[in-house]
């Protein structure tokens, strides 16, 4: 088999999948104090996304989350918000999903000030 002929039939293989997975996260974002971390995501695809688990980590830890809009369907286009209150560590975030084409971004606030910021890959 030449490296053209397995070069498209992997591509030819990877189209048949009826679901993409979607997985992204960032961070690490950090501040030197009390702080709120929001992780917000959008998504960019044509096609709905399913919400499997979504987890901000400070230190490794998970958080308690007081906001979560995302439920278990991003509908292609929409934004959804997770956020929880933290102390001074380094922050993280994950959102596993299947469908959709993922996009967003990791912040710690104080207050309504924006301290540090990381995209979501």
């Amino acid at each position: 088999m030449t490296l053209r002929s397995l070069f498209f039939s992997m591509v030819a293989i990877g189209c048949l999948s009826s679901a993409a997975a979607a997985d992204i996260s960032g961070g690490p974002v950090f501040f030197g104090g009390e702080g709120y971390v929001r992780c917000m995501v959008f998504n960019a695809g044509p096609g709905n996304a399913t919400i499997t688990g979504n987890v901000i980590t400070t230190g490794g830890d998970p958080i308690a989350l007081d906001f979560d809009t995302c439920g278990t369907t991003l509908r292609a286009g929409k934004l959804c918000v997770i956020g929880g209150p933290v102390a001074a560590v380094a922050h993280s975030c994950r959102i596993q999903a299947t469908g959709g084409v993922l996009r967003g971004v990791v912040t710690v606030y104080q207050g309504n000030f924006v301290r540090h910021s990381s995209d979501l890959r």
